[in-house]
């Protein structure tokens, strides 16, 4: 995918599966429309409507720079640092691990035991380890009249909570 000819969305989407495809990763595809929503800013599902708009010179060369990271088998949520976790939004960093879908059953583990609290006010909520604050903050999505605290070791990963918590509109509940 050279970055000094003109080429459409659909065709860098199509080029770029066929690359990760020769290099054995399984999701090709659904990796190539992310990374490709993601320099032109759309999420996967919407490139649908924009097929043929032209990539600029310097998406495309932002876009191989992308795509060598994902041939070399580094995950596409680390490439674009964002990772939906329970129907939300969270931004990475270096300091957090990946909000990983099998972690969704905590926050339903806990909503499945929610008429236990949830007559309570004041429900606080402890995550330790909070990373990107994922498990907290989907709790605090999911439960109205609770707050939270988010403790972690590494002040990267409580910065990063902090943002996402803002990102989500959550900050006025969540502390850490």
């Amino acid at each position: 995918m050279p970055a000094t000819h003109s080429i459409t969305v659909s065709q860098a989407v199509a080029d770029l599966a066929a690359r990760f495809q020769d290099a054995g990763i399984e999701s090709a595809r659904l990796d190539a429309r992310v990374l490709v929503g993601h320099i032109v800013g759309y999420d996967a599902n919407r490139l649908l409507n924009i097929p043929d708009q032209v990539l600029s010179d310097a998406d495309n060369t932002r876009l191989e720079q992308l795509s060598i990271r994902r041939i070399a088998r580094e995950p596409v949520s680390r490439i674009i640092g964002l990772r939906e976790f329970w129907g939300l939004e969270f931004s990475l960093s270096p300091e957090t691990l990946d909000p990983r879908p099998d972690t969704e059953t905590l926050v339903q583990a806990v909503l499945d035991r929610r008429s236990r609290f949830s007559a309570r006010e004041g429900l606080r909520i402890l995550d330790l380890g909070t990373g990107t604050g994922c498990l907290l903050l989907a709790l605090l999505s999911e439960i109205e009249t609770a707050t939270g605290l988010g403790v972690d070791i590494s002040s990267g990963a409580i910065d990063c909570a902090r943002k996402n918590a803002a990102d989500l509109g959550l900050d006025d509940r969540a502390a850490f």
